[in-house]
């Protein structure tokens, strides 16, 4: 009867360990590379993304090239992220300027505003405060026809009588005086309701030319910084150049240091003849 097997020695060389690919050997990953870091209008330039991402996280390259994988490592490193959202957000508002009256507050006041703007009292503010000060008028008015009754019955004067109809009449022109301050207080209330809408559209209109100017003033740091980012990628750019151009000095300098095969040649003559003609006295010493 056979035993079980004896357990794996766990100092036996097993296969080697793989190789742990490279960020631009995994599949996919240098085309997602170029279309999320690399600069847009170099993008239909870029034909081997794989060569691209590894110059552009270890390599050097050509200038042009240079400077479009600086780009996108600077992008890589999370660099410039809050600048490409800034200039995306003013950029939008630049080139549409009602983008900042669509926002919820401004773009709320200013549709009521528009809407509002020459307007005055709706009808229903209107029927509301004329209903209210016509209620005080009758009211009064009703109030002053019966003190009148009651003065005039308790005088014993017939309400018809000429003295009656005096008094009923003063109160009924009374009437009439009250509900035309009603209509006037009315079109005073409308024509200052006007005035108020009119003074908050030209409080809107100026923060919009504010917000205007705030955009442009953005626009015009935004290309500052932009022109400030390539005059310092071509400053970078530029001293990679002298950098490589300095090392291509450097090794042809050497290479002319060096003797050429005629130079080496006749050297190895010379030594040769140096030395015969030193054996060759050496023996004639000899012989003497």
């Amino acid at each position: 009867m056979m035993g079980a097997a004896p357990p794996p020695d766990p100092t036996a060389a097993g296969p080697p360990p793989k190789k742990p690919k490279q960020p631009w050997q995994v599949p996919g990953a240098a085309q997602n590379f170029v279309n999320q870091y690399a600069p847009e209008e170099t993008r239909p330039y870029i034909l081997r993304p794989r060569r691209f991402m590894k110059n552009a996280i270890t390599g050097e390259g050509g200038p042009g090239s240079r400077l479009a994988r600086l780009r996108a490592a600077s992008n890589y490193a999370g660099y410039g992220q809050p600048e490409r959202t800034l200039n995306a957000g003013i950029t939008k508002e630049f080139n549409d300027p009602t983008s900042y009256a669509s926002t919820p507050m401004v773009g709320q006041l200013a549709n009521y505003v528009s809407s509002r703007l020459g307007v005055g009292l709706t009808p229903g503010e209107a029927s509301a405060y004329s209903g209210q000060q016509r209620e005080a008028v009758e009211g009064a008015t009703a109030e002053s026809a019966r003190q009148a009754g009651t003065r005039l019955a308790s005088s014993g004067i017939d309400p018809r009588s000429g003295l009656g109809a005096s008094q009923f009449g003063q109160i009924s022109r009374a009437r009439e005086s009250g509900l035309a301050d009603v209509a006037r207080n009315v079109t005073l209330l409308d024509l200052a309701r006007k005035q108020q809408i009119e003074q908050e559209a030209s409080g809107v209109a100026g923060q919009e030319i504010g917000r205007r100017g705030d955009v442009e003033n953005a626009m015009q740091n935004a290309a500052r910084l932009e022109e400030e980012q390539r005059e310092a990628d071509l400053g970078f750019t530029q001293g990679l150049t002298e950098a490589q151009l300095q090392r291509e000095a450097l090794k042809r300098a050497a290479k002319l240091g060096e003797p050429s095969t005629l130079e080496q040649v006749g050297g190895i003559f010379h030594g040769l003849s140096q030395g015969l003609q030193g054996g060759g006295g050496g023996g004639g010493s000899t012989g003497i």
